[in-house]
């Protein structure tokens, strides 16, 4: 017999390997290795881990000033996701 305890345990497991939520994750060149063991169990289409060839932490990598070398590359990989999910909810 299956208590509602059980299933709302089952149902957390399977949103830790398939979020519902899409994100999407960037991280520096030096972090990426990390970010990919957090990530290990999470799998589906609205699951992103963009490993930039040049980057900083955090949002600072999509600003130019921040980061002269990468913030291009970074900016046009965050939009693609971001126009993914909108067209996704359409």
């Amino acid at each position: 017999m299956h208590t509602r305890k059980t299933t709302i345990e089952q149902e957390r497991r399977r949103e830790d390997r398939h979020p519902v939520i899409p994100f999407c994750i960037t991280t520096d060149p030096d972090e990426a290795d990390n970010v990919a063991e957090v990530l290990r169990n999470a799998h589906g289409d609205n699951v992103v881990h963009y490993r930039p060839a040049f980057g900083v932490h955090g949002a600072s990598t999509l600003v130019q000033a921040r980061d002269p070398r990468g913030y291009q590359a970074n900016l046009a990989s965050f939009t693609a996701f971001l126009r993914r999910v909108a067209s996704s909810h359409d």
